[in-house]
């Protein structure tokens, strides 16, 4: 997934690389809840709901 474009608390930030919102993430800003753009669906979806995001972020079996 490339050219991500999330929205936290209305604030649109993007487009990022993964690796940006993995740093994110590991730093609490950006949670499952918050939102992402689908171009697909042309609509803003729960990070939570994007298969991509989910396996490589919520889903992580780290130590």
């Amino acid at each position: 997934m490339e050219d991500i474009i999330i929205k936290i608390q209305e604030n649109r930030i993007g487009p990022i690389t993964m690796h940006k919102l993995r740093s994110l993430f590991n730093h609490g800003v950006f949670a499952p809840t918050d939102l992402v753009w689908d171009p697909e669906e042309n609509a803003w979806v729960r990070a939570r709901e994007v298969k991509e995001l989910a396996e490589a972020l919520f889903n992580s079996n780290k130590p």
